[in-house]
């Protein structure tokens, strides 16, 4: 898969999980953003190698709350 592909795929991903964790927990999407674009978790998102960016937007959800929890 080309490059751009994978870097489309895992755009969309981030934006549609950052919507939803907006919408859940009530904080502002600028603040969940923030949060999120400072994660671990993000930063395997855009390694192509872990496939993170093709599970779509409720895994990568689900992955940034268990980094999150072991980094706390």
């Amino acid at each position: 898969m080309s490059y751009e592909t994978m870097n489309t795929c895992a755009a969309l991903t981030l934006a549609l999980a950052i919507e939803d964790m907006a919408a859940e927990s009530g904080k502002p999407i600028d603040e969940i953003r923030k949060e999120v674009l400072e994660s671990k978790a993000y930063e395997c998102l855009l390694d192509f190698d872990s496939a993170l960016w093709a599970e779509g937007p409720d895994y990568f959800r689900d992955y940034y709350k268990r980094v999150s929890e072991k980094t706390s």
